[in-house]
């Protein structure tokens, strides 16, 4: 079994952006989400196994991020009525 840890925060995929070249177009990734993939990237090739896996995979992911900052209006009288955060957040 492979197993390996990612530090730091958890990095949403942010919107890429585009530009014209020519005829053609190019795509830029947002700094944040490219450093972060490249960090994945390297923590990955790190733990990578020495001979090439010949048979089935299995790959879980567990991702432990903190609670939102903000919350919206609504979302805040759902809480009330709920009565747990944690519960709110499941529900979304």
């Amino acid at each position: 079994m492979i197993q390996f840890t990612v530090p730091g925060a958890v990095q949403a995929q942010e919107r890429p952006r585009f530009s014209r070249m020519g005829k053609g177009v190019r795509t830029h990734d947002a700094p944040k989400s490219r450093n972060y993939k490249e960090l994945v990237k390297l923590v990955a090739w790190q733990n990578k196994p020495s001979e090439p896996i010949q048979e089935s995979i299995r790959l879980e992911v567990d991702v432990l991020s903190s609670h939102r900052k903000s919350i919206t209006q609504s979302q805040n009288r759902r809480l009330l009525l709920v009565g747990s955060y944690d519960r709110l957040l499941s529900r979304i």
